[in-house]
């Protein structure tokens, strides 16, 4: 996602009425020009969740990669969400992850609904017990750390979507993510391992983490 540095000046212009009306005036254009062609997509993306197969999958990654596709829609809620479910989708397939993040509904609503549920899930976690909280630690969590994990085996949540989806979720992911391969490595060390390569690559620099996963890596020779 482009970060946008403004100027004082365009900060004290995006809080004027006539800016407000110009983006009024986007908006009814954008409905007026594209919006019955976002219905007839949504249709076709529901259309091929709905097959729920790898071929049907693999289609609508590759009608993703239009770049007119994601000029025209990608700040649109339901799309954006398959943007983000596809970009898990290969990595799970590059790992040869299966079932895959796709496995997990058949039309956007129900990724919709199962976004929200990883989402609440996760904030429960993130701020039970702020006050306890430390760069580390998030206090007496024990109840919300169940909710979350039950969730996720029952849901058989990959590691690797486990990672993205924290990433994007929290206020925070770098701590959650810590937190959460911490946890697994006392109930699942595949999962902690997967999660804290994946951190690795995109949080480079933690020794702690370089150093847990080279004593990992050393029971897999």
């Amino acid at each position: 996602m482009e970060v946008l540095s403004l100027t004082y000046e365009e900060f004290l212009y995006r809080r004027t009425e006539e800016y407000a009306l110009k983006k009024e005036q986007e908006e009814r254009n954008w409905h007026a020009n594209h919006e019955q062609e976002e219905e007839q997509l949504i249709e076709k993306i529901n259309s091929l969740l709905g097959e729920h197969t790898p071929e049907a999958w693999d289609t609508l990654l590759t009608m993703f990669e239009n770049p007119k596709l994601h000029d025209i829609f990608a700040d649109r809620d339901s799309i954006a969400l398959v943007y983000i479910l596809l970009n898990i989708y290969q990595y799970e397939r590059y790992e040869e992850i299966s079932p895959t993040i796709l496995s997990q509904g058949t039309d956007i609503n129900h990724f919709q609904n199962f976004m929200r549920d990883i989402k609440f899930l996760v904030w429960r976690l993130c701020f039970f017990d702020i006050a306890n909280s430390s760069k580390s630690d998030y206090g007496n969590t024990v109840a919300e750390e169940n909710a979350l994990f039950d969730y996720i085996e029952k849901h058989n949540i990959s590691p690797v979507a486990l990672f993205f989806l924290i990433n994007s979720l929290c206020a925070d992911p770098q701590k959650m993510l810590l937190y959460i391969s911490y946890k697994y490595l006392e109930i699942n060390l595949y999962y902690a391992r997967v999660i804290l390569e994946y951190y690795d690559i995109h949080y480079p620099g933690n020794e702690d983490v370089k150093y847990i996963l080279s004593e990992m890596r050393k029971n897999y020779e």
